[in-house]
């Protein structure tokens, strides 16, 4: 395995609207990989909605509320960006990762 295969990882503990992967240019898509969500600490009533694309109006890959599983695996191709939005009572902490 190459180590640009490897990923990246973007760690989120705030209600935020955070772009991971933004646009490369006019024309030309970014071409990332959405590995998987980890849930460090889930909060209280805390929930992330993750969009392909590099705003909060994009196509939505998933949705996660807290109390759900710990460890969430994807491995979906994204083809407009990488923006998660995190909101709630009691923010936790959750690690994007991605390639």
């Amino acid at each position: 395995m190459a180590l640009e295969d490897v990923g990246s990882y973007t760690e989120i503990h705030t209600n935020a609207t955070t772009t991971i992967i933004a646009a490369l240019g006019a024309g030309v898509p970014p071409l990332g990989i959405l590995l998987a969500i980890l849930v460090n600490n889930p909060g209280a009533t805390w929930q992330a909605i993750v969009y392909d694309g590099t705003a909060a109006q994009n196509i939505i890959v998933a949705t996660w509320v807290s109390g759900t599983s710990p460890a969430l695996p994807y491995r979906v191709r994204l083809k407009n960006g990488l923006t998660v939005v995190t909101s709630g009572t009691t923010p936790g902490s959750l690690t994007v990762s991605w390639l």
